[in-house]
């Protein structure tokens, strides 16, 4: 990627006929600089290791599609910070049946995500037939 960085703006002052002495410096400094950072890593010098990191939204997930009243649903979530606290929000769309907030939301509660990210917890289903909810996932870095 650095190459191409340098190729790309060596053709723009190309092109541009304005290369002045201070792009020039700049162009040579850099161009020493990776000079010797390469011939270190040829030499062994210096180490070269790239670890990548996947960067993913964080998930919450149910193990069911569908609940009868008063059972248990375990909630999974996974890409969150480690040690993360978590604030899990159920919601009620379809009407406010023993909620207890205005938007029709039971008690939020709040899990700490272990060290790789994720939790595992379990929320006792209300006791309203019928009702769709929403589950919400909220880390708090």
């Amino acid at each position: 990627m650095n190459v191409k960085l340098l190729q790309n703006l060596s053709t723009k002052w190309r092109t541009s006929g304005k290369m002045n002495v201070k792009h020039f410096r700049m162009l040579l400094v850099l161009s020493l600089v990776m000079s010797s950072f390469f011939m270190l890593a040829q030499t062994g010098a210096i180490n070269l290791s790239f670890s990548p990191q996947v960067v993913s939204e964080p998930t919450v997930t149910t193990d069911k599609e569908d609940y009868a009243p008063r059972s248990n649903a375990v909630f999974t979530g996974a890409g969150f910070s480690a040690n993360e606290d978590v604030v899990l929000k159920v919601k009620n769309l379809s009407r406010p049946c023993n909620t207890v907030s205005a938007d029709s939301s039971y008690l939020p509660f709040t899990v700490k995500a272990d060290a790789d990210g994720g939790f595992v917890t379990n929320w006792t289903v209300c006791d309203c037939p019928g009702d769709s909810l929403r589950l919400k996932a909220t880390g708090q870095v």
